[in-house]
């Protein structure tokens, strides 16, 4: 959407034919989300935070880094696979290509 400047609408387009692997996809990054966040706060920030709240949330913060990349990837990689199913030819070198004409 970012990309193209189109919309909600085009957003609809793209997902629609594949929304039950789309879906199936963002399920498990959510469900592995949700088991590294339990687990980053329970082993790491809660007794940190025990120790020293400031410290904690900082800790707490820079962990959560790796989380927040991995969702853009997962995003960048479900919009490639919807448009790839679009219009087979589209590929990284058309996609980074319409990148740099944006």
């Amino acid at each position: 959407m970012v990309i193209e400047r189109a919309g909600i609408g085009r957003a609809f387009t793209l997902v629609n034919p594949r929304f039950f692997p789309v879906l199936g996809r963002l399920v498990v990054f959510f469900l592995i989300a949700i088991v590294y966040s339990s687990i980053l706060t329970l082993v790491i920030v809660a007794p940190l935070t025990f120790l020293s709240p400031v410290l904690g949330e900082v800790v707490g913060t820079l962990l959560q880094l790796p989380l927040q990349i991995a969702s853009v990837v997962a995003m960048i990689v479900t919009y490639a696979e919807c448009r790839f199913h679009e219009h087979n030819p589209v590929h990284t070198p058309v996609l980074a290509d319409e990148i740099d004409r944006a």
